[in-house]
């Protein structure tokens, strides 16, 4: 049995046409909506909407946990509740419009003995988001990333540098040099949508390791995953779509806070990484 696991957050529309596509698609599979301390209300609205609804339950996290325990609350969850086969836990601006996904990945799964994957995720500018990546980064990239990222939050506040991290990031490029249309194995997973299988549901009681806030949960992830021998894979028969329909601001103010959040989260997260793997060695 496939459960599913959608992270909600303010965005009522879009996580209902989320869940309408499951129930849709995948009748007999139970969803959890994890609602992370939407300031909007959102939260009651979704559990007052599927109450009525047995395959449908909504949690209701008090406060934002952030991208990790957010999602891992709605992972502990499927796992007491429904005690299926494999989790899927996705954000809620993906879709999955193949009828033949749970076949398919579960097939995959099987046969390549993997423990967690992820299917072709496809977004709507037309880019393959999986593999993120294809190896860890080695310990000097890791402490050289994490000290760009704190370096990168300091200069954020000189306009010039400012302005110039705001054109950078307009640039963008849809062809991900690291999907090649098979399958792939033991790589970094795109965190959008990832399926954990019956060992790991059967070992472990979070889908993403709690360390973070938000950024860099998939390079923890996978670091965790080899370490204790569990095997990932990308499987290309089945594609969801991930539309990436959060909204965004505009103006520059806001867009230059944005960038702030993002780099000094990075930044605690490359950091969390690296105690994590020193942990690791030690064992």
């Amino acid at each position: 049995m496939f459960c599913y696991v959608i992270l909600h957050y303010q965005d009522l529309g879009l996580t209902q046409a989320c869940v309408r596509e499951l129930r849709n698609r995948f009748p007999a599979s139970p969803v959890a909506v994890v609602d992370n301390g939407s300031p909007n209300g959102s939260g009651s609205a979704l559990l007052a909407l599927y109450k009525p609804d047995n395959m449908v339950k909504v949690i209701l996290n008090k406060n934002n946990l952030g991208f990790a325990k957010g999602n891992n609350a709605g992972f502990s969850f499927a796992k007491d509740e429904f005690h299926p086969n494999y989790i899927v836990v996705m954000n809620n601006d993906v879709f999955i419009r193949d009828s033949g996904f749970e076949s398919k990945i579960s097939t995959f799964m099987r046969d390549e003995r993997v423990d967690v994957c992820g299917p072709d995720i496809f977004s709507a500018s037309g880019k393959h988001q999986n593999p993120l990546e294809l190896r860890a980064l080695s310990d000097a990239e890791l402490t050289r990333a994490y000290l760009k990222a704190k370096l990168k939050t300091l200069l954020l506040k000189l306009p010039f540098f400012s302005r110039r991290a705001l054109t950078k990031r307009k640039e963008y490029s849809a062809f991900n040099p690291y999907w090649n249309g098979t399958d792939q194995f033991n790589c970094i997973l795109q965190g959008a949508c990832v399926v954990y299988g019956e060992k790991f549901i059967e070992n472990e009681d979070f889908a993403f390791l709690p360390v973070t806030f938000m950024y860099g949960e998939e390079a923890i992830l996978f670091d965790y995953l080899c370490f204790k021998g569990y095997k990932t894979g990308v499987c290309s028969l089945t594609q969801v779509c991930h539309m990436e329909g959060g909204a965004t601001s505009t103006t520059q103010a806001n867009q230059t806070k944005r960038l702030v959040f993002r780099f000094i989260n990075s930044s605690n997260s490359l950091k969390a990484q690296i105690e994590l793997r020193k942990k690791y060695a030690t064992k």
